[in-house]
């Protein structure tokens, strides 16, 4: 009965997350396990680990069965719904700050994409969900459009006429395609309208005013915090860079000792200004870039 549970537990895991990694955290202590747990927790994604042999079982028959070649020795999922990338940065911050040398990524599965072991860690860390690929087509698509129009009506402005009639069930039908298209095939039919058709894509070009792409802009951001100084609280902040990085006491204090020195990677806005903020609260002198 409990390993019913459980099996069950993992495929609602899996089904209601769009982003599995497969992990081997075998090389932590668990200390460190503890501390990556905490940073889990504040992005949103689960960690557990897995009984292989019932994960096995629970997914033999669904599109994660790619998966099971790699279900050996301790393995950890983590699964997440928001930001694809984040368990990816999370284990490459791991690697880095600890000098793991195992294999640290098994697998991920996203969006009908598997990815293996830690090769793949910069292509999942730069990863772009489905609905980002989606919104850049349209602008490619939109972009060129709007060029071609000008290009042909150079002396004639193009007015909207409100009674045109337009296929709307086609349109809706369009929608629908595009909406269900893969991520692989939303790549392709994008690099079909470049190779073929001559559409070019180019944030730059886009229009500034555009509220969309703005928001775009602004999601993707990632910051870079630079430690310049200590100030006068010199443990405090080694204490503040143990928590937040997960690192040992010693390595915290000389992390703090090599100023000016990267303390995190890849953080958005929000999280960039938060940390910033605490750093600040206690008297030391921190630069996002």
């Amino acid at each position: 009965m409990k390993k019913n549970i459980l099996r069950l537990s993992y495929l609602n895991i899996i089904k209601n997350n769009n982003c599995i990694y497969l992990v081997d955290l075998s090389e932590l202590t668990n200390d460190k396990v503890y501390d990556l747990r905490k940073k889990c927790y504040e992005k949103d994604i689960k960690l557990k680990f897995i009984k292989n042999t019932l994960f096995k079982k629970a997914i033999q028959n669904s599109n994660y069965k790619e998966l099971t070649t790699v279900i050996k020795g301790q393995t950890a999922l983590m699964a997440s719904n928001t930001d694809l990338a984040n368990p990816a940065i999370i284990i490459n911050n791991l690697k880095k700050f600890y000098s793991l040398n195992k294999e640290s990524l098994k697998a991920a599965y996203i969006e009908n994409n598997l990815y293996l072991g830690d090769k793949s860690l910069n292509d999942l860390i730069n990863i772009k969900s489905k609905n980002d690929l989606l919104i850049e087509l349209l602008f490619l698509i939109k972009k060129n459009i709007i060029i071609i129009i000008k290009l042909l009506n150079t002396n004639t402005m193009i007015k909207e006429n409100k009674n045109t009639n337009t296929d709307t069930a086609k349109i809706a039908n369009l929608a629908k395609e595009l909406v269900n298209l893969t991520v692989t095939e939303v790549n392709e039919l994008t690099i079909i309208l470049k190779k073929d058709y001559g559409l070019e894509y180019n944030h730059d070009n886009i229009t500034e005013t555009d509220p969309i792409n703005q928001e775009q802009k602004k999601e993707n951001i990632k910051y870079n915090m630079i430690l310049k100084s200590s100030g006068t609280s010199k443990l405090a902040v080694v204490k503040l860079i143990k928590e937040i990085t997960g690192r040992g006491l010693k390595d915290s204090k000389e992390l703090v000792d090599s100023v000016p020195t990267t303390i995190k990677e890849s953080l958005n806005k929000e999280e960039a200004e938060l940390l910033k903020k605490k750093f600040e609260e206690i008297g030391a002198e921190i630069e996002l870039e």
